[in-house]
């Protein structure tokens, strides 16, 4: 489809005035998404699978997420604190794509996209970040060190504008301090089967990439 540059453009004006309006930046992701630069750098992220590895977690990113029956696992599991998780900041499991309906072509189009969006939050879940400004920033940090998502860059390059914009400036350098450290040090995110760990406790998947076992972030004050 290529660049979609009136788009793009579009969401400009409101995106500096509030940098974090959700529905624009969606907006602008599925403006970019299509060029085909972008669309090679989320190959990228997993040209390390052969064949059969990709196709194994593409098969399980176009598993829909059944939010009741992980909100039937108990309390520590992954599924559970996913649920909690969205519960806790009021949002849908698939926020992402509602913010801007018109996205959601151009995310199942693209399984690599795809599972991004679906798995965003589990990496919210394993590292103990809440959907709060300062650790949003941090986790987009840790996306592109972590697993090389193109548009964390975004974050990395709008901080310090970010940082004046919004206020909070040592709970954010905390947070990305922190995400960005242990982006380097642990397996990739991105490549983990999450769909098979739904009953899996938190605590094990913590200890299984040598995170604390209360996560990496305090809780929001």
């Amino acid at each position: 489809m290529g660049l979609k540059l009136r788009q793009a453009v579009g969401t400009l004006p409101d995106l500096f005035r509030d940098p974090y309006d959700l529905p624009r930046v969606v907006e602008l992701y599925d403006a970019l998404s299509t060029w085909r630069p972008i669309e090679g750098l989320y190959a990228l992220m997993v040209g390390g699978l052969d064949a059969g590895a990709q196709e194994e977690l593409a098969r399980l990113t176009r598993q829909p997420v059944d939010v009741d029956a992980l909100a039937a696992l108990p309390e520590g599991t992954l599924g559970r604190g996913y649920v909690d998780f969205l519960e806790r900041h009021g949002l849908a499991h698939d926020y992402y794509l509602q913010a801007y309906p018109p996205s959601r072509a151009t995310v199942e189009a693209n399984w690599v996209m795809h599972r991004f969006a679906k798995t965003h939050d589990f990496h919210h879940v394993l590292l103990g970040a809440s959907a709060d400004l300062p650790d949003e920033i941090g986790l987009q940090v840790f996306n592109i060190l972590n697993f090389g998502e193109p548009f964390g860059a975004a974050s990395v390059v709008a901080l310090p504008f970010v940082m004046f914009r919004y206020g909070q400036r040592r709970r954010t350098l905390r947070a990305v301090a922190r995400l960005a450290r242990a982006a380097r040090r642990i397996d990739n995110v991105f490549l983990f089967p999450w769909e098979h760990h739904y009953a899996t406790p938190v605590t094990a998947l913590r200890a299984r990439f040598g995170l604390p076992a209360d996560g990496l972030l305090p809780p929001s004050r």
